[in-house]
Order: structure tokens, then sequence, then C-alpha cells
């Protein structure tokens, strides 16, 4: 006795491998499609990426900014100019400086902008210098948008 039917017995089936056919297109692109859907399913909703442990420099430019700011701020009230180096080190010089002249122009508490400027002059930027950097790198964003 045969696993398969004798070929006489069920018209239309063949037995073991020849009985599988080739997909058709649209089988393939419904496929895809779903793959794709349940991809980006799985990344956005099931298992999202959690920052954890980041440092300044990872932070989009507002953060950064603000936690610049918070820093200017806190050497403002201690005058600890270790503490405010220490939680500076992340960004490059050159990132701070600028960094710290946005802060100190962009302001509206003219505290907070004496602090930006305050802790600039202490870490010896030249403020001024890397104000007029930053600017034509933010009107050339501004206009490519």
């Amino acid at each position: 006795m045969s696993a398969y039917p004798a070929e006489g017995d069920a018209p239309g089936i063949r037995p073991g491998l020849a009985a599988w056919t080739a997909p058709s297109g649209r089988t393939v692109a419904v496929f895809v499609a779903g793959l794709l859907v349940g991809w980006i399913v799985l990344g956005w909703y099931v298992f999202p990426v959690k920052w954890v442990d980041t440092t300044p420099a990872d932070l989009r430019d507002d953060a950064r900014r603000t936690y610049v700011q918070m820093v200017a701020d806190s050497y403002g009230r201690t005058n600890r100019l270790d503490i405010a180096r220490e939680r500076l080190a992340w960004l490059t010089p050159e990132r701070q400086a600028a960094d710290l002249a946005v802060v100190a122009a962009d302001t509206a508490d003219p505290t907070a902008a004496q602090s930006a400027q305050a802790l600039g002059q202490a870490l010896g930027y030249n403020l001024a210098a890397a104000a007029a950097a930053v600017t034509p790198a933010a009107a050339a964003a501004d206009g490519a948008a």
C-alpha cells in the first residue's frame, strides 16, 4: 500500500514535489507587502527603540541647546567651572562654543543670556565668532527647507 494515491484515484493531484506549483506574482506581492507591514509594526510599536544612557552629543539640536542652557544656568548660580566643564565634556569644543553662542543670542531671559556668555568666556571661547559661524549655516539650512 503506497502513501500516494494511484494514478487514476484522484485526478489533478500529482504525488510528491511535482504537486507544488510556483506562486503567482500576486501571491509574492502580498507576501512581500505583509513582510514590510509586519516589519514596521514590530519595529515601531511592538519593540520600539528605547534610548537610555545617551550622551548630550546624541541629542537633537534643540534638546542639546536646552542641556547647554541648563549647564550655563548652573554655572551662573554656582560659578563652578570644573563642574560645568565636566558636564560639557561630551561635546566638542566647537559644538560647545556654537551652542553657547546660540543660547546666549536666542534666549529671552537676560540672566540666562548672561550666564551663557559668562560660561563661554570662562571656557575661553569667542562667542561672537562662534555666533557668526553658526548664522550662515543656519541660514543655509533654512533656505534648503
